[in-house]
Order: structure tokens, then sequence, then C-alpha cells
């Protein structure tokens, strides 16, 4: 398990102090010295990137993972975790990890549809001092975890909001989607509102100190739908990168309408709620 945060003083405060702008808008507006950036930060800071699939079609992994591996700021590690009970698509899904070196793949010991459990089993797999929480139905600009590393801190849990692409888009190759990342904008349908669950990135430690994530909300298959509440209890100040500085975008395609939300910012404390049996999550 990591532990600890960004290091106060040293090479964190160095970073800050050449790129944090505070702002009500957006706090992690960059300052002039990028490439210093980010050789102090992200060079001694790490952020692994955890993922949970269950049936996905390769083709849509593999377009996820073309943009996640191209970052202006990589990760240590992507960790996919995968509880497809579809033995074809659980092959798919080896043969398009193994092209990525960052990618790291782990077969989940529940072959069912439990967002919560599995997500679980990549937080404890992980090795970063953060761990980044999506869906691996996304897509994200070249610049996603750079203004992610200028966002997050050691008191923070960083959210985003997303666009979608319609269903049925052609995304073409996947090798260019970096280069076409612009005409992919233009197409897609922006965000209507604030998405909590499209990311969720906070510290390693707080993480495991809560046990992960504790449930979902049935019929819904929202992950955590309190994860947020609990981070502002916990004293975590909640921010949002906002769709300026950098961008997602869902693939939208009907076979999992709804299903890889990782929390709702509404809970509806009507649902009924199913407790993982393992243990984590109970706080």
């Amino acid at each position: 398990m990591a532990t600890g945060g960004l290091p106060h003083g040293g090479v964190g405060e160095q970073a800050r102090d050449l790129l944090w702008v505070p702002s009500r808008a957006y706090p992690g507006r960059p300052g002039p010295d990028r490439g210093r950036f980010l050789q102090l930060w992200v060079g001694n800071v790490t952020l692994s990137i955890v993922e949970a699939i269950w049936n996905l079609p390769g083709s849509l992994l593999n377009y996820n993972l073309a943009t996640l591996t191209r970052q202006t700021a990589p990760p240590l590690e992507i960790v996919v975790v995968n509880a497809s009970s579809n033995q074809a698509l659980f092959a798919e899904a080896e043969a398009v990890c193994a092209k990525y070196p960052l990618v790291r793949l782990v077969a989940a010991p529940y072959m069912t549809f439990n967002l919560s459990r599995n997500l679980n089993v990549g937080i404890r797999e992980s090795r970063g001092e953060y761990v980044l929480l999506t869906a691996a139905d996304q897509l994200f600009s070249p610049n996603l975890l750079e203004e992610v590393y200028r966002t997050m801190g050691p008191g923070r849990v960083v959210g985003s909001t997303r666009g979608d692409l319609p269903i049925g888009f052609d995304l073409g190759d996947a090798a260019t989607l970096v280069e076409r990342w612009g005409d992919l904008l233009a197409k897609s349908i922006p965000p209507q509102k604030f998405s909590p669950g499209t990311i969720i990135c906070t510290t390693s430690e707080w993480l495991h100190r809560v046990r992960g994530l504790d449930e979902v909300r049935c019929p819904y298959n929202y992950c955590d739908s309190d994860l947020l509440t609990r981070t502002q209890m916990d004293g975590l100040q909640p921010v949002s990168l906002g769709w300026g500085p950098a961008q997602i975008l869902h693939i939208a395609h009907p076979r999992n309408n709804a299903l890889y939300y990782i929390t709702s910012g509404m809970p509806d404390r009507n649902l009924p709620v199913v407790r993982n049996p393992d243990g984590w999550g109970r706080i």
C-alpha cells in the first residue's frame, strides 16, 4: 500500500510555486514554466489509474488505453481489473492490455458486475501515492493527467465533467486519436452538468483508511454513491477540473448504459444497498 501524499517542502512546493495560481474558478490554472513543472512534480509524485471492466468489447478498451498511454504527464501505471464473464471478451481484454507497457491487467476474483468490489481489487493492487478511479468507456485529452497533477493534493478529491460521443460514432484508428482530438471535440455533445463519477482522484492512503468503495446502489449500479460525501466528512476539498483546460469524452454505447458511473452527486437513499462481503468500505 502506498502512503503519504504530495511532499510539503522541497520538490512539491517548488512545483506549486512554478505553476499554481489560485483561482476560485480553477485552482490549478497553469503558470509559465510548464517544462519545469513536469520535471519537478510529475517525476516525483506517483499516480495509479484504476479501471474495472465487465464484458467490455476489446475495441472500446483499446480506444480508452490509446488515450491514457499517450499523456503529456504519464501515470505510474494503469491497473485494469477484468471481471468479464464472457471468455472471448476476457481474452480480448488480455490481448489489448498486452500492447501497452504501462497497463497491468488483474483478473478479478468475482466474475460479476459489482463495480465497488472490482475497483477495490484495483485499489489494493495499485502502487501510486494517488489513485485515479475512472471508467474504460471514456477517452481522455492528451493533457488530462497533466491537469490532474496540477490540481490534486493531499487534502483534495478531484473530479471532472465529461462530454459524449453519439452512439454509433466511428472513432477510426485508435493509434491516431490523440492527433484527431480536436475533431472529436467538434463532433461531441458538450457536458450538460457536472459528472462526479467521471474520475475520482485522491490519496491511496485515504482510500485504504476507509477501506475503499463500499456499495453499489441498484438498479443503476452507481458505485459508492456517497463517496464524495464521505470525503467531505473527512475534510477533503472537492475540486472539479472543468471542461476548459482538459476534456473527457464518453463513448456512448447501448450495452452498458449507466453501468460505469463511479459515484452519484445526489444519492437516492431509497435505493437498496449491496454491501461488499469482503469487509472493505465499512467505516
